[in-house]
């Protein structure tokens, strides 16, 4: 609705064109929110230091938290949020791999495979995963959770070598399709199944 959710030390707030505004939440964080994925107009998904958590709207317009119980070791955090099709939240975290929540259960990916740190993710629509870890490139994780790398190159251009991987950005495509930039180039790797 033309505002954008903003990740404060103060909690969160969010910027309606010019202005900003400080959410009630309650109850309210006691850490820096650091990741805000929306979920819907009256629901977001909202990570703040080793919390996940879900917010809903009051009819007052504050927002109820209510923390998610994932176990991320004492020097993890959540650096990024995904909800993929299904309605599974996706947490990439700095260094305890990719998590995939579901109503009953949390599913850790990607550390056994040494993709503890996730810098980027997008779900694929198929109960799997584009992620990136640190300089090791992007990686596509199935349901089942088996890791499988994906060289991004330029077929047309001969003889380049494909990118160290570091500071890849993604974004969701269709039909589990991913969007992935690194450096001066987009790539649109199709779907997995």
């Amino acid at each position: 609705k033309g505002g954008l959710w903003l990740g404060t030390r103060a909690g969160l707030g969010r910027l309606i064109g010019e202005r900003s505004e400080h959410v009630r939440v309650n109850p309210a964080f006691d850490a820096p929110v650091q990741v805000v994925e929306p979920a819907g107009d009256d629901e977001l998904w909202v990570a703040a230091a080793r919390q996940v958590s879900r917010l809903e709207r009051q009819s007052d317009g504050s927002w109820r938290r209510t923390i998610v119980p994932i176990d991320l070791p004492s020097d993890a955090y959540a650096r990024s949020l995904r909800v993929d099709p299904e309605g599974r939240l996706w947490v990439g975290t700095n260094g305890a791999g990719l998590l995939r929540l579901n109503r009953r259960e949390v599913q850790v990916f990607g550390a056994e495979s040494g993709l503890g740190e996730i810098t980027a993710l997008a779900p694929d629509g198929a109960g799997g995963a584009f992620a990136t870890s640190g300089c090791r490139g992007l990686f596509h994780l199935d349901a089942a959770g088996t890791a499988t790398p994906i060289p991004l190159r330029d077929a047309t251009v001969a003889g380049e070598v494909p990118d160290s991987g570091c500071g890849i950005s993604l974004a969701t495509g269709a039909d589990g399709s991913v969007w992935a930039r690194s450096r001066p180039r987009l790539y649109h790797v199709e779907g997995r199944t």
